[in-house]
């Protein structure tokens, strides 16, 4: 990627751009994948030669819209750097956890998921 940029690290070749990517996955309860496996990999691609994006470029976020504890402690582990389960190695945190605290009877909507990735509360 090096050879791309110019002296101020700006690309030559602007069809190399590559936009950035945040994942939200909306979950009630724990779920089954192994999701663990998967963040740890791509987190070890983002940093590789091949690679070497800005820490900004990919994300995953998880919303939890249930009040399942299993769910949420299972989220918060893959929230709080799933790269100290890895032996020597500092990986990028790409995970966030964010929890739905709408109260009972009211909907999800496409505004209060919104508000609650960017950080705003729900």
């Amino acid at each position: 990627m090096a050879s791309a940029t110019d002296a101020d690290g700006n690309l030559m070749d602007p069809t190399l751009h590559v936009k950035p990517l945040n994942i939200i996955a909306i979950t009630d309860g724990a779920f089954t994948d192994d999701a663990e496996t998967v963040i740890v990999e791509a987190a070890r691609r983002l940093d590789g030669p091949r690679c070497e994006v800005v820490p900004w470029q990919a994300g995953v976020q998880f919303f939890q819209t249930g009040n399942d504890k299993a769910a949420t402690k299972h989220l918060q582990q893959l929230d709080d750097d799933p790269g100290k389960r890895v032996r020597g190695e500092n990986l990028r945190d790409i995970v966030d956890t964010v929890p739905w605290k709408g109260e009972a009877g009211h909907t999800l909507t496409a505004d209060g998921i919104l508000k609650c990735v960017l950080g705003a509360g729900a």
